[in-house]
């Protein structure tokens, strides 16, 4: 990575693949992982899903309650890389996608609701289904081709792994490097 940092046109998104029962390899990964932060990279960590997922669900990208509560500012936080990624699938697949708030409660629905809502239009997002969504909520009907992630740290293997299969879907974590805006 360091390396890569000093060439004239370098990346600035390390991508990642993670297998979904445990290889050994979880502190080698941490450490990529807490590397690439400290170098101001964006990482993409890939799960695959499990075998006979459909590829023509919907997209989904699951947002958690932003620090300063579900208020929109002038930017995402750590979201717009995540943003990002799935709009250019949405684009790429012409599948759906479907913008969903993490609740722990039902109590801040309608403000999930009306920030999902304006994210959607601050990023410029036609047509995308805004939901939300607590754990003790069913699945939904209609599998994801692909659940996309906010990777937040510091990331702990193990418990991305367990999104990843409560997901039941291939997953992509993001990380932003910090330059990155869905809102610009």
């Amino acid at each position: 990575m360091e390396a890569l940092r000093g060439a004239f046109l370098h990346s600035s998104v390390v991508f990642l693949r993670m297998a979904l029962i445990d290889t050994g390899r979880e502190a080698q990964l941490a450490r990529i992982i807490s590397d690439a932060e400290r170098q101001g990279l964006g990482i993409l960590l890939y799960t695959p899903g499990p075998v006979g997922v459909p590829q023509l669900g919907p997209i989904h990208l699951l947002l958690e309650r932003p620090g300063e509560g579900w208020e929109i500012g002038l930017d995402l936080g750590d979201a717009d890389l995540a943003l990002l990624v799935a709009y250019t699938l949405k684009q790429n697949r012409n599948q759906e996608l479907v913008l969903i708030a993490r609740l722990d409660g039902d109590t801040e629905r309608a403000q999930a609701l009306a920030y999902l809502k304006s994210v959607a239009e601050l990023a410029r997002i036609p047509e995308a289904k805004l939901l939300t969504e607590t754990p003790n909520d069913e699945p939904p009907e209609l599998a994801p081709s692909i659940t996309v992630f906010v990777l937040r740290l510091p990331a702990n293997v193990s418990d991305l792994r367990e999104r990843a299969t409560r997901a039941a879907s291939p997953c992509l974590f993001a990380l932003d490097s910090g330059r990155e805006s869905a809102l610009a």
